[in-house]
């Protein structure tokens, strides 16, 4: 079975299936994934198990990876690879970030207005986000509409 891709909303977004994100990727789902992208802005990826590393080496697929300056940066991170960045409320020690924690107030203020690497001389192409997990069902209006999901799917956004 090939890529399939599903409109799922009027003016935006698919969902992707046909493609295992955690296996070696073939030129054409690639090239499959990268027409869909141009086409619809936010792909959809739903029951996908990947750990890091695997997402790193599919995200290798579509151009060089950013290290983030987070990652840069010589201090302690609690994920390994610097190429995946932690948009996280836990800490070094996977502890629950404190109330008054800066690094989680400066987070608050990317509900209001964010723009991905907007400060980088080469501007962002895509931004992939993949939940690692959530403590109670959220609502999605993408993914599947009034409903609620506690395993939030992989989406795939293009930045420009």
């Amino acid at each position: 079975m090939g890529v399939e891709i599903r409109h799922i909303h009027p003016l935006f977004a698919a969902e992707v299936s046909g493609v295992d994100l955690g296996a070696p990727s073939d030129a054409a789902a690639v090239g499959a994934i990268w027409e869909a992208i141009d086409r619809y802005a936010v792909l959809v990826f739903r029951d996908q198990h990947l750990d890091d590393e695997k997402l790193r080496d599919f995200a290798a697929n579509f151009g060089r990876l950013e290290i983030g300056r987070a990652a840069a940066e010589a201090r302690k991170r609690r994920l390994a690879l610097p190429e995946i960045g932690d948009i996280s409320n836990l800490d070094e020690e996977g502890r629950l970030r404190q109330r008054e924690d800066r690094r989680r107030l400066d987070s608050l203020g990317n509900r209001l207005w964010h723009t991905d690497a907007s400060y980088m001389s080469v501007p962002v192409v895509l931004g992939m986000l993949m939940p690692s997990r959530c403590r109670q069902p959220v609502r999605s209006a993408v993914a599947r509409p009034n409903s609620l999901i506690c395993a939030p799917p992989m989406m795939l956004c293009r930045s420009r």
